[in-house]
């Protein structure tokens, strides 16, 4: 992924659900990225892949995936620095969906 990215492509975070005995829901996420960090991707570049680049690879990127005026966004708060610990995306104290709190530890 890292060549793949310095040579201009663009990675992003997702999962095939369903099959090959994967996790599912965020679990997989979390092992997709640990797997990538744990082979040099950097965790800064992963956060990006899991969010910007997710949405414009699903073809989404006018309408989700920043954080920007117009667009929609759900919202975690994390306790850590997943730009450079990705594990840290597994510490989650908030979830903002549709601009409620829904959980909060």
């Amino acid at each position: 992924a890292v060549r793949y990215a310095e040579a201009g492509g663009i990675v992003a975070l997702g999962t095939d659900w369903g099959c090959c005995d994967q996790i599912p829901g965020a679990a997989a996420y979390l092992a997709e990225a640990g797997f990538l960090a744990g082979h040099g991707y950097p965790a800064a570049d992963l956060v990006v892949a899991a969010t910007r680049n997710a949405a414009i690879v699903s073809n989404a990127g006018d309408t989700t995936g920043t954080l920007e005026p117009g667009k929609l966004a759900d919202i975690i708060i994390v306790d850590g620095e997943p730009d450079v610990d990705i594990s840290a995306l597994g510490l989650v104290d908030v979830v903002i969906l549709g601009g409620l709190v829904v959980v909060e530890r």
